[in-house]
């Protein structure tokens, strides 16, 4: 039995993205108006979305590294890859696209939806 697990630690430095990713004061000023006259609400976090978006199989090489117990490649996004929170953000934005602004706000790892009633 092991006592010291192994901890992965890798630089992925590269080009950053130009998608924006969502910050808090944007956050909280587009939360207050379409929500302004809500009475319910529902949050989903989506913990480990990095890990359900796939990396293109052309793109393997460049999530590759080595320890003493051989060579790997990330099939899905790992988390640190420098575009990997604008990756997820266009991904979970276009998901939602029809839905943003009118129901649903987007904040990183968390969907709010939103509604003046039950029904």
């Amino acid at each position: 039995m092991c006592c010291n697990p192994l901890t992965l630690c890798k630089d992925h430095r590269t080009q950053p993205d130009h998608h924006q990713v969502a910050l808090p004061d944007h956050a909280s000023r587009q939360t207050s108006r379409p929500t302004s006259l809500c009475q319910v609400f529902s949050k989903i976090d989506l913990r480990g979305g990095y890990h359900q978006i796939r990396v293109p199989a052309e793109d393997y090489h460049k999530t590759a590294f080595q320890n003493r117990y051989g060579s790997y490649e990330y099939l899905v996004m790992p988390f640190g890859l420098r575009n990997a929170p604008s990756t997820f953000q266009m991904t979970v934005n276009g998901i939602f696209r029809e839905l943003l602004d009118k129901c649903v706000i987007i904040y990183p790892d968390d969907i709010l939806i939103y509604s003046r009633s039950r029904e």
